[in-house]
């Protein structure tokens, strides 16, 4: 045990919590210990006790206990409740040893770092919640190496939870995982507020069992995947930028039914992947399913608006791709190994928009197009240049400025009619004009050979087209300059010193998110330009 006075001087500021007795439901009052000494009683009636230095604590019928975890001093939160915390924090941890009760932690303008482990570990609950309070700003970080060792745990997360972990509020807050992964839940994990700012080392955000992120913003700076779960990753509402990533969204299953998403990835953007593949466990992701894929992976997009901008595959799932409603725009790879949009088993769409560029030698049309065309265009552009399908009145379908060169395009609208006559422009001008004559159509622009890829409809031969995929135009999209929370600062970037940025993104000073659009908080700028961001028709709203 520590002397409590060497735990004293270990506080830059002091730290302020309080206890607030409006507790969960079925929950008593909450009860602390901090790190190194004999345990101390509030005496009886007391608002305040003195701690660290002049700092107080709000208590009632609570105690206080100075305690530390392999000489790590701890906040130990002991029983369920509401605690809210402010001031600055320097190498401490907030500890949940809460078993089988619901603990709120409410974050109101705390910096907190540890450079011995986690910020916050949660060691046991039933669930915790993680509340940003209203226009409070907070700080997380961890060291860069850990000292401390728990049970039969691996702590590797600057948030590291064993239990249930929900985010929520109105504030914002800035992780920084400088040892791997940014926020780690060993079970499920659900964003239903606030702003949250991480950057990792590894992955951004991890939620073992499932993430469901329903509403508030995430901007993630990643070393590997942006967010990773292995069963279920969700994305029902708010907005997911995920600005620097290896692999942007990696989990089984990965839906998205609503928000704003955009992915800068320099490997796959999104990727469904089994972490229990043919070789048996422990290989992770981005290990391939046994051939033929495997029935446990999927996509499903049916809402939201995604964009996705990828040096590997851009939409890629070892299983099936199922894509039924919302806009999605694909930045895809200039290498002919890889594609736009890759599926193992089958790649169906029964509705919305999309308009996926990429590189040719990999490439094809969908398996199944029900209710609405898809075609596949063999056309090769140039970055910058916008495409656009128009009907045969000459009204924009839909369009899309990627920000690489490319080889040939994929697109699938409500608008796309069997019968019906169409025409792709580039840049304003006219590079192919095509009639639906199934619901699945092939169109090569300008004699470029044969279509190949997986499954084609209407030829069978390997393409490269005269193409190698390189080219003007393949930098990937990204500009500086945007906030972390609206008002102040700068973006998350990786950790320095570290080891794990992707390849092929570094610039000056480090790894930058892409320009944030103006009024919109952390809504994700489509590359471009305003005039020249996704849109669904002529008279719809940009993004």
């Amino acid at each position: 045990m520590k002397n409590i006075k060497d735990i004293k001087k270990k506080a830059a500021l002091g730290l302020s919590l309080t206890l607030a007795l409006g507790l969960l439901a079925g929950c008593g009052a909450g009860s602390i210990s901090l790190g190194g000494g004999a345990a101390a009683s509030a005496p009886a009636g007391s608002e305040s006790a003195p701690l660290f230095g002049g700092s107080s604590v709000s208590v009632s019928a609570s105690k206080l206990a100075e305690t530390e975890l392999d000489g790590i001093a701890c906040l130990t939160v002991s029983s369920g409740g509401s605690y809210t915390l402010s001031g600055v924090y320097e190498d401490q941890m907030i500890l949940v040893d809460a078993k089988g009760q619901n603990v709120e932690l409410v974050l109101d303008g705390l910096t907190l770092s540890n450079s011995k482990g986690p910020a916050i570990y949660v060691r046991a609950a039933k669930t915790v919640t993680i509340t940003l309070a209203p226009g409070s700003v907070n700080s997380l970080s961890d060291g860069g190496s850990y000292d401390i060792e728990d049970d039969d745990s691996s702590l590797d997360g600057c948030v590291f939870s064993k239990a249930d972990l929900e985010l929520a509020g109105s504030g914002s807050v800035q992780i920084s995982g400088n040892y791997k992964h940014g926020i780690v839940s060993k079970d499920t994990l659900t964003v239903e507020s606030g702003s949250w700012q991480i950057s990792s080392v590894k992955t951004g955000v991890q939620g073992k069992d499932s993430i469901d992120v329903n509403g508030g913003s995430l901007l993630i700076a990643a070393g590997t995947n942006g967010m990773a779960s292995d069963g279920a990753l969700s994305v029902n509402g708010g907005s997911v930028n995920v600005s620097q990533s290896k692999e942007g969204l990696e989990a089984a299953v990965v839906n998205i039914s609503g928000g704003e998403t955009y992915i800068d990835a320099s490997d796959d953007g999104i990727n469904a992947s089994d972490p229990d593949s043919s070789s048996g466990k422990g290989l992770g992701f981005g290990v391939m399913s046994p051939a033929g894929g495997s029935s446990s992976c999927a996509i499903n997009i049916s809402g939201g608006r995604l964009y996705v901008a990828s040096g590997g595959d851009g939409i890629d799932s070892n299983g099936s791709i199922d894509i039924s409603g919302g806009e999605i725009y694909v930045d895809g790879p200039v290498s002919n190994g890889d594609q736009a949009v890759d599926w193992q088993t089958a790649g169906n769409v029964t509705g919305g928009t999309m308009i996926a560029t990429g590189s040719a030698g990999m490439a094809s049309n969908v398996t199944s197009s029900e209710g609405q065309g898809t075609v596949f265009i063999g056309l090769s552009g140039e970055a910058g240049k916008e495409i656009a399908l128009l009907d045969v009145s000459g009204s924009v379908i839909a369009s899309f400025t990627p920000s690489k060169s490319y080889q040939c395009v994929l697109i699938t609208s409500p608008q796309l009619r069997t019968g019906a006559s169409y025409s792709v422009t580039v840049g304003g001008e006219e590079a192919a004009s095509f009639t639906m004559e199934s619901l699945r159509q092939n169109v090569n622009a300008g004699g470029m050979g044969s279509f190949g890829g997986k499954t084609p409809m209407g030829g069978g031969s390997q393409m490269p087209w005269g193409q190698d995929g390189s080219g003007a135009g393949s930098q990937r999209p990204g500009s500086k300059g945007q906030q972390n929370d609206g008002t102040s600062g700068a973006a998350p970037r990786l950790p320095e010193g570290s080891e794990q940025t992707p390849e092929g993104q570094q610039g000056e000073g480090g790894l930058t998110p892409p320009e944030q659009q103006e009024g919109s908080g952390q809504t994700p700028r489509f590359p471009g330009g305003k005039s020249q961001r996704p849109r669904i028709n002529s008279q719809s709203d940009t993004i």
